[in-house]
């Protein structure tokens, strides 16, 4: 195994390294163990979902 690398940790590609076997399930689990909890940074917010898209008139 190859140092860890952060674009290994990129949350979109990391399946694909750990099927390959360029990181470890296990490299990847320290690494989140050892992130910092910033819950209390968060700010709550409210999102309204459109389902259809604008008319081309507006």
């Amino acid at each position: 195994m190859a140092d860890l690398n952060e674009k290994h940790l990129d949350v979109r590609v990391i399946e694909t390294y750990v099927a390959r076997g360029i990181v470890s399930q296990d490299q990847v689990d320290a690494h989140l163990e050892s992130l910092e909890d910033c819950a209390e940074l968060a700010e709550e917010t409210e999102t309204r979902m459109v389902a259809s898209a604008p008319d081309e008139d507006e």
